[in-house]
């Protein structure tokens, strides 16, 4: 085809397009005229006079602790409303399973007890520190906050 005959069809469209506008429009036409309900329905909204519960996170949890003891393994099995916590009092060595969703878990918090102990990057640091000197390498933490998010100018060594 070519375009003069193109632009003929295009303002001369079959007659099931303009069926189709005149519809909707029918349907707009509709929608605008149709009667709405005089006033809106009103919401009574009663007194609530009881306190919200209580609660303070806890949940229900089967509780399996080992009994120390010689001889063969022993456990201890109890169902407690555990509170959550990051915290605990004395090193814990449990086995937990929570009864409202069925997770699971093993709790041992002995692994992070002792005396902390130096890390690899702490040892290369200060090795780095020995051989080249205390202006070489400055750790992040040490580094001035400053606002905005920059930092010390280029080419400035921090001291």
């Amino acid at each position: 085809m070519e375009s003069g005959e193109r632009k003929k069809h295009f303002w001369h469209p079959p007659l099931w397009k303009w069926a189709l506008v005149l519809a909707l429009l029918g349907c707009a036409e509709f929608l605008f005229l149709w009667r709405r309900p005089a006033a809106p329905v009103k919401v009574e909204l009663l007194p609530f006079t009881d306190l919200p519960p209580a609660w303070d996170g806890s949940q229900p949890w089967m509780v399996i602790s080992p009994i120390a003891g010689d001889g063969a393994m022993r456990f201890k099995v109890a169902i407690e409303m555990v509170k959550p916590s990051v915290r605990h009092d004395a090193p814990v060595n449990d086995f937990v399973v929570n009864l409202r969703n069925g997770n699971f878990k093993l709790r041992q918090t002995d692994l992070f007890a002792g005396e902390p102990q130096a890390s690899r990057l702490d040892a290369a640091v200060d090795e780095i520190h020995d051989r080249f000197g205390t202006t070489l390498l400055t750790r992040a933490s040490l580094l001035p906050r400053t606002l905005g998010g920059t930092g010390p100018p280029r080419g400035t060594r921090q001291r």
